[in-house]
């Protein structure tokens, strides 16, 4: 029997939990790759490890200019490809947008420190043996304007496919995909919204295709797969695999235990939090609440499709609960998020998040996209904050 169910497990040598498809291969080759900073070339196996760039005289790809930070970026092995992970104060940028994190596809340039006038750092990977690359300007480079590198109509070309209305039947298949992206999304910091913006896929396509109602034109998958740094028919491929799997019927109660050991998981990770007056107290908590979010998603939607059982019921009913009283905690700390404080805010007046919304002025999906940790512009945010200073009187003390 298959189970194909996302979860949180945990790797004993390291203890770090991670997110996986039992019975579905995602990528299993992670490229060699090849990096160049002006006359600097380096060739990193995954083999290697996570690796440094930085001012650091210590850092593996040494980089001497005042403008960079002693570790600036760090590179890291996943399966499937590699991420560049923001470790700097001055950021790194991709087409003129600063990223907290980035998949690194085959032809990538990072500028670091700048948007357009930072270093430059071009990625490649490795071919039939061959490292060569064409040589990289040794300074600050300008790029081009990321508008025209990409086209964001381009993402609307799906919406005349789409209704309004997303109330239809879910296709269990797409969904277990959908939430195979929605995990990778959390995984490399990217946003329903940002994609849309970067035109990669159009807003609609993308919450149709994450709650398992529509499946996208193939060039749609393609650049989907571009930015969540996986090759090209990997969509598809998980597609086939989730549709033979859930061919066969699953046992409730087997899916009901897993979420029960993802669950265990994640409260071990709670036990472990600093005091709520830590400065890492919140960036922490709020890593935990997103992977709870993520794990009441997919709970939901097994819940939803095994009808007759009481165990994934039970199951969902305490991933909720540790997600509600997570939630109201972090609400209390020093630098508890727009989204913490707005959710414990509305839950102790009773307010649905529908209700909030209107008050404030904003989409419903705004808010919840701010609950759910997500990055949002500076005028929802400030609708949101202002909210918070009227309900501030009448919000109970705890």
């Amino acid at each position: 029997m298959q189970y194909l169910f996302l979860v949180h497990s945990v790797d004993i040598a390291a203890a770090v939990p991670q997110v996986w498809m039992i019975g579905v291969r995602l990528v299993d080759h992670t490229p060699t790759l090849i990096v160049r900073v002006g006359a600097q070339t380096r060739v990193v196996n995954p083999a290697d490890g996570p690796i440094v760039l930085g001012r650091d005289s210590g850092a593996a790809i040494h980089i001497p200019d005042e403008g960079i930070s002693r570790r600036h970026v760090r590179l890291e092995p996943h399966r499937g490809g590699w991420l560049a992970v923001d470790t700097s104060t001055n950021g790194i940028y991709v087409s003129g947008r600063r990223r907290s994190s980035v998949p690194i596809a085959d032809g990538l340039r990072l500028h670091l420190g700048h948007a357009t006038e930072g270093i430059v750092v071009v990625f490649e990977h490795a071919r039939d043996g061959h490292t060569e690359l064409a040589p990289v300007t040794a300074g600050p480079v300008r790029v081009a304007d990321p508008a025209a590198q990409v086209p964001v109509a381009s993402a609307g070309t799906d919406e005349d496919e789409l209704d309004e209305d997303l109330s239809g039947d879910i296709d269990p298949a797409i969904a277990h995909v959908g939430a195979a992206i929605a995990a990778r999304r959390a995984e490399l910091d990217l946003t329903q919204r940002g994609l849309a913006r970067d035109g990669i896929v159009a807003g609609a396509t993308l919450i149709a295709l994450e709650k398992g109602r529509r499946w996208p034109r193939n060039a749609t998958l393609g650049k989907l797969e571009g930015a969540l740094g996986w090759r090209p028919g990997t969509l598809n491929e998980l597609r086939d695999e989730a549709a033979a799997a859930t061919s066969d019927a699953v046992p409730a109660a087997t899916l009901a235990d897993v979420i029960d050991l993802a669950l265990a998981t994640l409260s071990a990770r709670i036990g472990d939090l600093p005091e709520p007056s830590n400065p890492d107290y919140t960036p922490r908590v709020t890593s935990i609440l997103t992977e709870l979010h993520k794990l009441e998603i997919t709970t939901a939607g097994a819940a939803r499709n095994a009808r007759g059982s009481a165990a994934l019921a039970v199951a969902l009913g305490a991933v909720r609960a540790r997600y509600n009283d997570l939630m109201l905690a972090s609400a209390q700390a020093p630098n508890a998020t727009v989204g913490q404080r707005l959710y414990a805010a509305r839950r102790a007046l009773g307010l649905s998040a529908e209700e909030a919304a209107n008050a404030a002025g904003i989409a419903t999906i705004e808010l919840l996209a701010a609950e759910a940790g997500e990055h949002l512009d500076a005028r929802p945010t400030a609708a949101l904050e202002a909210l918070l200073d009227q309900l501030a009187p009448v919000v109970p003390t705890a």
